[in-house]
């Protein structure tokens, strides 16, 4: 078979699908948590076949170990959790639904973690249920709704204890008003204008941080002066009116800090005209400092509604009610009127791409995103000049003036969509180069000491016999079928070029299947990644017919080496007879001429000895 030597301008697509590999890993180990492909084998089996560099910080396990061992990851959930692991699997399993779980986490160093995990079942040609999806840390959140569950509690109980202190018999009352929170009082106004305090329970000394007497002097000291005027007026209203006495405001304690109070009394008139109020006043600052920060949260929520890049909508269910200036600026549209209570499938073409209608499709996730709390799913929508575009859509359930509304968000994915079609187009160049060129491409990696074929093209088994498959699964196939007399140096000059990280250049013999001898040669170029993995991308390719013709080429001129000796010898045989002939010629020459000089009778002998010579040496020749 001919060599064929890869062109320059064609290699780098060779190495297309790592780089591919590195951008996506680098997509993926940009994404907050954990992006994951887990895979239930048909016998059951669970793998994880991806997994993001996110599972150091969220589990303190590396990839490489998830990857290698699914059950590390999975045997750190919660005792307590697992088997609401265990179920919900199984189930997304068997009924291809969204898989959806929280749970804790109990790290190698200790720590117990909340993590939220989301994915969407794909069944696979083999029959195996692979899930693609994200690992999120909610501990925070966690924490936040056990903090806000403790202080709905704690209210709950303070109103409670309030409740039964007021219906307690007058002995009780006593020992009772100086332990509640706040304070119980009386309050008198006389008719000659002076404010007292007929009776007022022990807890103003933890509010007004004063005695009972400095608050007879000054009951409107501790007051903020900017709530002081609106106090006073309301109290003397509720003295006109008789009318109950409400009214929160701040004040100033002692020590400089300031605190919101709620005073809640019910005036009565005395017998001497004065006004007795009997109340409550309560120390609300907690309340009040959540309810700003609430506020504070609200307007936060609003500017970053209106300033986010992405488009953002609020769906009732039916109907938009609400979006930010981005979602106007994708649609193409020059003010809300334009988009709210429009249904989403009237802001989409009639049929989605994948011949659904819209509007079918669109109530199935909107109810979808009710009933499991959020969905994230692709959408075709048409801007107002008629493009459509793609976008990524994530429904949230969120309460809003005590109705649950779906919280929209629109993100354009055309360039992403753009670049999946180019990588499937690649992709496809791609199998085809490898498909047709003469020898198989292969990538294959050390980790951790372990050898494995992350690819090999669909040649191989032409050279070897053996499937592209069973080479991926197994890389030892390969490696028992070499020749027993070319196995050691196959392995040497791996390893050697492994850890040198030089060229890897071999030609060796392989046995077949079928027990046929083939030679191949194989050439690659190792690299080392960020993770030590020493990574082989090359080709090879079978190299039978050239070592057959080069056999025949060193036969050839064996050969013709031997015949050349033989005619080298018989010309050096011819040629020590004729230097034998040419001295006798020389001597008879001689003696010729000295004939010519001295008599004829010694030239004619001379002369016959002269023929007979030749004629000797003729036959001495033969």
């Amino acid at each position: 078979m001919q060599e064929f030597d890869l062109p320059a301008q064609r290699k780098p697509e060779l190495d297309l699908p790592m780089r591919n590999e590195a951008w996506f890993r680098q997509l993926a180990d940009s994404v907050p948590g954990m992006i994951y492909q887990f895979q239930m084998a048909a016998d059951g089996s669970l793998s994880f076949t991806f997994v993001s560099s996110g599972c150091r910080d969220l589990f303190e396990l590396t990839p490489e170990a998830i990857q290698e061992n699914a059950n590390r990851l999975i045997e750190i959930i919660h005792p307590e959790d697992r088997p609401r692991f265990d179920h919900s699997v199984a189930l997304s399993a068997q009924s291809l639904e969204p898989w959806q779980w929280e749970g804790r986490f109990i790290l190698p160093s200790g720590k117990i973690r909340w993590i939220q995990g989301a994915s969407r079942p794909v069944r696979q040609p083999n029959q195996a249920i692979l899930w693609s999806g994200q690992l999120m840390d909610i501990s925070q959140r966690k924490q936040m709704e056990a903090i806000l569950k403790q202080l709905n509690d704690d209210l709950e109980t303070r109103v409670e204890d309030r409740t039964q202190a007021l219906l307690e018999s007058q002995a009780q009352f006593q020992r009772l008003a100086s332990n509640i929170p706040g304070v119980i009082f009386q309050c008198k106004l006389s008719p000659d204008g002076v404010v007292s305090f007929p009776y007022i329970s022990e807890g103003y000394r933890h509010i007004y941080e004063l005695l009972a007497s400095q608050l007879d002097q000054q009951p409107f000291q501790s007051i903020h002066p900017d709530d002081e005027a609106i106090v006073q007026e309301r109290m003397y209203q509720s003295a006109m009116t008789l009318a109950p006495f409400q009214q929160e405001y701040r004040i100033l304690t002692a020590s400089g800090k300031l605190k919101w109070l709620q005073t809640i009394a019910r005036p009565t008139r005395q017998a001497d005209g004065s006004i007795l109020w009997d109340g409550v006043l309560i120390d609300i600052t907690e309340r009040k400092v959540a309810v700003e920060a609430l506020q504070a949260s609200e307007s936060r929520f609003r500017e970053l509604f209106e300033r986010s890049a992405d488009a953002i909508l609020l769906l009732d269910g039916e109907v938009f009610i609400d979006c930010n200036k981005a979602a106007i600026e994708m649609l193409r549209c020059t003010s809300k009127e334009q988009v709210l209570q429009l249904h989403p499938s009237v802001l989409s073409p009639d049929v989605q791409p994948d011949g659904r209608p819209s509007f079918e499709k669109a109530n199935e996730m909107i109810a979808t995103a009710f009933a499991k709390g959020s969905q994230r799913f692709e959408w075709m929508h048409r801007r107002a000049d008629g493009e459509d575009f793609w976008v990524e859509v994530v429904l949230t359930v969120i309460e809003l003036e005590g109705r649950p509304t779906l919280y929209t968000v629109w993100r354009e994915i055309g360039d992403r969509k753009a670049a999946e079609t180019a990588l499937a187009e690649s992709e496809a160049r791609f199998r085809t180069i490898a498909a047709t060129m003469p020898g198989a491409i292969f990538q294959f990696c050390n980790r951790n000491g372990q050898w494995a074929v992350d690819y090999m093209s669909e040649r191989f088994y032409d050279i070897s016999g053996i499937t592209a498959a069973e080479i991926m699964q197994d890389m030892n196939s390969f490696v028992n079928c070499q020749h027993p007399d070319d196995r050691d140096s196959y392995l040497q000059a791996i390893a050697e070029s492994g850890e040198q990280l030089i060229p890897w250049v071999y030609e060796g013999r392989l046995i077949k299947p079928d027990g046929e001898v083939r030679w191949w040669r194989g050439e690659s170029l190792p690299t080392k990644t960020q993770n030590n993995e020493i990574v082989f991308c090359g080709v090879l390719y079978d190299i039978t017919n050239r070592k057959t013709a080069e056999d025949a080429l060193k036969q050839f001129a064996t050969q013709n080496q031997i015949k050349a000796k033989a005619l080298e010898w018989q010309a050096a045989r011819a040629y020590g007879w004729f230097d034998v002939l040419k001295s006798n010629l020389e001597r008879q020459c001689h003696e010729f001429t000295g004939v010519l000089l001295g008599g004829a009778g010694r030239a004619r002998t001379a002369a016959c000895g002269v023929w007979r010579q030749p004629a000797f040496a003729s036959d001495a020749a033969t």
